[in-house]
């Protein structure tokens, strides 16, 4: 993975974002998607959807990639940095997060899910969102943590 490879935090956020597959993404982020497809042109397909499955994993990363200790208790969500590290700890007691990554494409359509969410389908309709997201850092960070599965 890169150096400037997004964590787990990361990844968690994204995947809760882009929940249901509903986004419009700008084209950095369309042509990151299409890289992540061509990686995977390395992996067997199976069934008639052209289905693969690989598991992905994402460092947890420090503490300051898991939030903002200062915003958390102006918010009242932690009392002292104790509870932050314990809630940090808590979230993410492994070093490694696991993602299920499932890719489909058939025909025109093609779909992404990742830690069991659709995070990404071609066919949708425009009327859902008149602004392109960028969520380029995501797909970087799937094309690394794909070659380094496959490879």
């Amino acid at each position: 993975m890169s150096e400037t490879a997004i964590k787990a935090p990361k990844v968690n956020h994204w995947i809760f974002v882009l929940k249901d597959g509903k986004f419009v993404f700008d084209k950095k982020t369309l042509e990151a998607i299409d890289k992540v497809y061509a990686i995977l042109e390395a992996v067997e397909p199976c069934g008639e959807d052209n289905r693969r499955e690989l598991w992905l994993k994402a460092e947890r990363g420090t503490i300051d990639d898991y939030d903002d200790y200062e915003s958390l208790k102006d918010e009242e969500v932690v009392e002292n940095y104790e509870e932050f590290e314990k809630m940090w700890h808590e979230e993410y007691p492994d070093e490694i997060s696991w993602y299920h990554l499932v890719t489909i494409e058939r025909d025109d359509y093609r779909a992404i899910f990742l830690g069991r969410e659709l995070i990404y389908q071609s066919r949708i309709l425009e009327a859902h969102s008149s602004y392109e997201y960028n969520v380029e850092e995501l797909f970087v960070w799937m094309q690394d943590a794909v070659k380094k599965c496959i490879a």
